[in-house]
């Protein structure tokens, strides 16, 4: 049974890492490529869903970016306790699923549920595939690999408007979807034979209901940012979605600090280095979603640019951040 057990072992440390790296880095890169890709398209929707005010075809790209963000700290803390491999072929299947519904759709709200689904998925991804490559990798190699990883995503940042507007050029604003579709069904059929389980830690209980209710309060906050315009500051819906938001917060906050698991670990916060990391990524976040979008826009509508031609100059900012950031 010993030399069973040692040969077992054996085995498994001979197995190599890198088709699991490729895997995850696959699916890292699908993840990013889709905050960008869909930019490019926003005024060719736009166009087809003229009726609709721009503040609602916003939610395209909004709520992607909420649920992603909102999900990806309880995401990881499922993914430790049943299991990262079932976590990451779950959300390859959940992202698979919202980028057939987006491809697919012939409204606008069809589109926003399946771009919110895609959301979900790449919240699932992430953590997961990181959890992944640290089981996967030994301890010297880890940082690397994550760099890398991550020099990946960036890439998918980077290549995102380029590609979605090759693809839109040719067959229409549907067709950024249509990569996602290829690279989720090639993560899942090799990852099904590939990616090896890691222990669950049973003893985690993830604050699923504070995910749900961080959720409720950026998805409020935005509505009432996006709407302001639209229906003004006296309007009951827009002091409506301000007192959710406001009452989400705070509900989230004391969760936090009675919670076994919280969302939001209050002792993270006490680190000053943790939190200016934090302060910074959130300024860069609003200012770079903002960038990418609107020059696009800009782009597209001001100087009446073709949508490959766009597409190409917003690949500018996205690649000058990946290249920086190596360098910080």
């Amino acid at each position: 049974m010993g030399a069973q057990t040692t040969r077992t072992t054996q085995d498994h440390s001979q197995i190599s890492p890198w088709p699991t790296f490729v895997i995850c880095a696959m699916a890292q890169y699908i993840v990013m490529l889709d905050m960008s890709a869909v930019t490019v398209a926003f005024a060719d929707i736009e166009r087809e869903f003229v009726t609709s005010q721009r503040s609602t075809i916003a939610w395209v790209v909004t709520a992607y970016s909420i649920l992603f963000g909102s999900l990806l700290a309880v995401s990881g803390r499922i993914a430790d306790r049943v299991g990262r491999r079932r976590v990451f072929l779950t959300g390859a299947t959940v992202f698979l699923a919202g980028s057939l519904l987006s491809t697919t759709s012939s409204s606008l709200t069809v589109l926003i549920a399946g771009r919110g689904l895609q959301g979900v998925g790449a919240a699932l991804i992430t953590p997961a595939s990181i959890g992944l490559l640290l089981a996967t990798f030994p301890s010297e190699r880890r940082s690397q690999v994550i760099s890398w990883s991550g020099g990946i995503g960036a890439l998918g940042v980077a290549s995102g408007p380029a590609l979605g507007a090759l693809l839109i050029t040719g067959f229409g604003w549907r067709a950024a979807f249509w990569l996602n579709i290829g690279v989720c069904v090639v993560a899942l059929l090799l990852g099904r034979r590939v990616l090896r389980e890691t222990a669950a830690d049973t003893s985690l209980r993830p604050d699923v209901p504070g995910a749900v209710i961080l959720t409720v309060a950026v998805a409020a906050c935005v509505l009432a940012l996006t709407q302001i315009r639209t229906w003004g500051m006296s309007d009951w819906r827009l002091l409506m979605a301000v007192v959710i938001a406001a009452t989400s917060a705070i509900t989230v906050i004391r969760r936090s600090r009675t919670h076994p698991d919280p969302m939001l670990p209050p002792e993270l916060f006490r680190e000053r280095v943790f939190s200016a990391a934090n302060a910074g990524s959130f300024l860069f976040g609003i200012a770079f979603a903002a960038m990418s979008l609107n020059n696009v826009l800009f782009l597209r509508n001001i100087w009446d640019y073709s949508v490959l031609r766009a597409g190409l100059f917003s690949v500018l900012a996205p690649t000058m951040v990946a290249v920086v950031s190596i360098f910080v």
